[in-house]
């Protein structure tokens, strides 16, 4: 974390790139009221596929639109998608009563035979079991059986060509949608469905539909496909209404080689069933339920799974490559106890009535999910006992109950409106937590919260280039600031703060109302957002003024502006203490994006003080402006003991007020607020304290006072080092996740500030319990490794860096993508690293591991001039190599140019001027 200064003029940010979203957007004339969609994936390594064929999809999408103003034009979502070019092979069918002794009538449609090769299954079957199926070819007429809302009756339908025609077809790809003008314009109260042939690819950029590939036991690669649950992303898999207020069911029908398995949102109604060809079988997935497409997701693999179901009979499947499956049994046991516990605490069943875990080799986000399915990467799933420690442990539950949460939560929030989107990953965020202390007895959840997310959202939101939580999306990457770091872990912190101002019992009742709203009545298009639900429960707490406490406009100010205040306290007589608030900001001289610049509450908030006097919790009270607190000359008052507000306090009384002056005249004072901490056992303020101490020598490295900066840190770290043992490596304590932790990164920074007293003794552990363990023929370190598993990356990495090139070579070859391998002092190994990632998927390092390379590389005192240089070097390379997946080429970045003074920063911004230009 570094804090940054401009002195040159502020550069206003450039306009967006490409069309905006209101160019983007869908028209308003039609709306789908369902899809059933046919699909055939050509996954190469499984079967013999015809020519050409390799990496694509054949497809054939039925949607139902219901006409809500006249129009002439039929407008979908799409991208990277083929279209006929002959317009009669799309359709445009209406709807009569068909009798009971025409059961089923057939047209032949050859072209779309076609199309989608023998053995396609018809896509017009609609949900219901009792479904007359068709083979074969997809017919122009034939019976339909539509399921209305359980209040109304089952009615059967007859679809038959009439009406319109289409005249013309037109794909934009910069638009990403396709557009079929109609000889004559629908009216408006009527419906209509489109039949619409297509095709598609299947890349491998780990965004929208892809492929990705793992290495089996025998050494050989296996190929499976995914389509991830993110905005954006149904487009590439089948044209739709691809935008979060369009929300319909889709019934999918998946033809794919045999030997894979495919899955997706809802339950299978058949699966695997054998075809006319022997080479492909058919799975059936029953109706997802009314969802916008970004909910939608499938994996087609050749997985093993471990399964069980739930006491209320929802079925838990988790699904890992057969060489890793009897890694799954803690994320298996983790699940049934979250999905238990957030049952409980909501108070409603989620909607899927089945849940699939994916443990996957690659993944853009290290989680996502849709409804019932939930894709994982596999280092935040799969689980050791006899190889990790507690640390892996506790975060394959957060990644579990983060994930879970979403399942009750993921789709009943922000359909409409995109400011609200904040909401789901924010509530996700704060669940987590809960869910993970219910799982581990002895783990405590504020505790865990305040280390793992809010001291790192407190960080970035205090910097000009931090963002409001709930902004008006201008330009579809205004998207990706929803759910980014910022907007997760700050939304978290808010969710807690209001727990802690409203109290547990009504936070908890508010969110059963509002989920019993949608669960009771999801067909209403109006529903009580989630604070409306919490003001039905707070009508005797009282906001700052004296009037009801209104949640929406107490929230209000926290996420429609950027920052949060900085309290200070003030005692202005023996007998008062008066605070006040500002702006707390870690760089004045940089300003906010324009946009920002002029907050809508002008950087003030309604902030609730938590206190305690004498060690004795008092009752919150608001600060709006300025506030006076009586207490008696010996009082001793602290404000945020628990950390449960988003805000940070300054002390007169403690010298903290001076901070600010004394860090600029004499560093002796300000230093002297963390003297305490060599006496400190607890590990909760060390927690903290690491960061802040690892964050203070990174600034002044490379700088005349990195030798006095280096005395210091090493001095507050000394006493508590000393409690731990390097030749046992005993940082693990038991289940104490925080202690351990803490315990590992006290030593790896003291290690990296004190070398020589510590390298013989990790270096022996090296020597002695990885290479003299592990022979040639091992696959994986891992799997001969005595190194105690919290340990691991400390002594590797200190192991090759003090070894030879043999004895990296002997690490390259057990562990094809450890992190250690980037910790060598040896340059030419580095770069053949970062080069490797970029070039192949068999390389040592996969492209979705790039982002934790460099941050692994930018930890060393060598490594991070080579991942600066790297980065900067080969800015358009990495631009391309990223093209279609911007979250991971920013978090690469981000790791990547850790720059730590002035100097550093204008170099970098010279240089990066200078690439853009060349690669532009």
């Amino acid at each position: 974390t570094q804090i940054i200064v401009e002195e040159e003029p502020y550069e206003e940010e450039e306009p967006p790139v490409g069309p905006t979203v209101e160019e983007l957007r869908l028209p308003d004339a039609l709306e789908p009221v369902w899809y059933n969609g046919t699909l055939k994936m050509y996954l190469p390594g499984y079967v013999e596929l015809p020519e050409g064929k390799n990496f694509t999809t054949d497809g054939n999408i039925m949607i139902r639109l219901a006409v809500k103003k006249p129009t002439d034009e039929i407008v979908l979502n799409a991208k990277d998608l083929t279209f006929p070019t002959d317009v009669n092979k799309v359709k445009i069918l209406t709807e009569r009563p068909a009798s009971r002794a025409r059961r089923q009538t057939m047209i032949d449609s050859p072209e779309v035979k076609n199309s989608t090769e023998d053995g396609m299954a018809n896509s017009t079957r609609e949900k219901l079991k009792n479904t007359t199926e068709i083979k074969g070819e997809i017919p122009n007429e034939m019976e339909i059986v539509e399921e209305e809302p359980i209040e109304s009756p089952v009615k059967r339908l007859m679809l038959v060509e009439g009406g319109p025609k289409v005249k013309k077809i037109l794909y934009n790809n910069t638009l990403e949608k396709v557009f079929f003008t109609l000889d004559s314009p629908l009216e408006a109260g009527t419906s209509v469905v489109l039949q619409l042939p297509f095709s598609g690819q299947i890349p491998d950029n780990l965004t929208g539909i892809f492929f990705s590939s793992y290495k089996k036991g025998d050494g050989d690669s296996s190929l499976l496909a995914v389509m991830d649950c993110q905005p954006a992303s149904a487009r590439k898999l089948f044209p739709s209404f691809d935008e979060p207020n369009f929300v319909a069911p889709l019934t999918l029908t998946i033809l794919h080689p045999n030997g894979t398995t495919a899955r997706g949102n809802a339950m299978e109604i058949t699966d695997a069933e054998p075809t006319s060809d022997p080479l492909w079988v058919k799975t059936s997935l029953d109706v997802a339920r009314s969802l916008p497409t970004s909910s939608t997701g499938f994996t087609l693999t050749n997985f093993d799974k471990a399964q069980t179901t739930t006491d209320t009979g929802t079925k838990i499947r988790v699904y890992a490559r057969p060489e890793a499956i009897n890694l799954t049994g803690h994320a298996l046991e983790t699940s049934v106890k979250a999905f238990e516990f957030l049952q409980k605490y909501l108070a409603v069943p989620p909607r899927s009535t089945k849940l699939d875990v994916f443990a996957l080799p690659e993944l853009s986000k290290e989680a996502m999910c849709g409804d019932g399915l939930i894709l994982v990467r596999e280092d935040r799933l799969l689980y050791d006992p006899q190889v990790d420690s507690i640390e892996t442990k506790v975060q394959v539950a957060q990644t579990i109950c983060h994930e879970f949460t979403k399942q009750w939560f993921g789709n009943v929030m922000g359909d409409s409106d995109l400011k609200a989107l904040w909401l789901n990953e924010a509530m996700a965020k704060y669940m987590e937590y809960i869910c993970v202390e219910n799982i581990f007895a002895g783990l405590d959840k504020n505790s865990l919260q305040t280390v793992d997310s809010m001291e790192q959202a407190l960080l970035d939101d205090a910097r000009s280039s931090s963002h409001p939580m709930s902004i008006e999306v201008v330009s579809p990457s205004g998207v990706s600031l929803m759910s980014d770091e910022i907007t997760n872990d700050k939304g978290a912190a808010l969710l807690r703060m209001l727990n802690a101002v409203i109290g547990e019992e009504k936070f908890q009742r508010g969110v059963q109302d509002f989920l019993k709203a949608h669960h009771d009545h999801s067909d209403t298009t109006e529903k009580e957002n989630l604070f409306d639900a919490w003001n039905n429960v707070v009508l005797d707490l009282k906001s700052w003024d004296g009037e009801k406490l209104n949640v929406g406009d107490f929230i209000d100010k926290w996420i429609k502006q950027m920052g949060y205040p900085v309290v200070e306290v003030y005692r202005i007589d023996p007998h008062t203490v008066e605070v006040t608030q500002r702006r707390f900001k870690l760089d004045h001289l940089t300003p906010e994006k324009a946009k920002y610049r002029n907050a809508l509450y002008w950087y003030k908030w309604d902030v609730p003080i938590f206190y305690q006097l004498n060690g004795k919790p008092q009752d919150m009270v608001w600060l709006h402006e300025a506030i006076r607190l009586p207490l008696n000359v010996s009082d001793e008052i602290l404000i945020n003991p628990d950390s449960l507000g988003f805000y940070r306090v300054n002390y007169d009384d403690e010298g903290w007020a001076e901070i600010a002056r004394q860090l600029e005249v004499d560093h002796t004072t300000a230093f002297a607020v963390i003297s305490y901490l060599p006496k400190e056992t607890d590990y909760l303020p060390w927690s903290v304290a690491v960061t802040a101490l690892e964050n203070f020598y990174n600034r002044l490295s490379d700088s005349d006072l990195e030798e006095s900066a280096n005395e210091f840190v090493l001095e507050k770290l000394t006493p508590i080092f000393n409690l731990i043992d390097l030749g046992s490596l005993n940082f693990d304590n038991g289940d104490d996740f925080l202690a351990s932790t803490t315990r590992r990164r006290i030593a790896k920074l003291y290690c990296k500030l004190s070398p020589d007293v510590c390298n013989e003794k990790l270096t022996n552990q090296f020597k002695k319990n990885l290479l003299a363990q592990c022979d040639k023929n091992s696959s994986i370190a891992s799997a001969c490794s005595k190194v105690p598993s919290i340990g691991r990356s400390m002594v590797y990495c200190v192991g090759v860096a003090q070894g030879g090139d043999k004895d990296f070579k002997k690490i390259h070859e057990l562990s094809q993508d450890e992190l250690c391998l980037t910790t060598t002092n040896q340059q030419l190994i580095d770069f053949s690293l970062l080069y490797e990632s970029m070039e192949s998927e068999d390389g040592a390092v996969r492209k979705s591991n790039v982002q934790q390379l460099v941050t692994a590389m930018n930890d060393q005192l060598v490594g991070a001039e080579i991942v600066t240089d790297f980065v900067l070097d080969n800015w358009k390379e990495l631009t391309n190599t990223f093209a279609q997946d911007r979250d991971n080429l920013q978090a690469v970045l981000g790791n990547a140019l850790d720059l730590n003074s002035e100097r550093e920063i204008k170099q970098a911004s010279n240089r990066l001027r200078t690439c853009k230009q060349t690669s532009s």
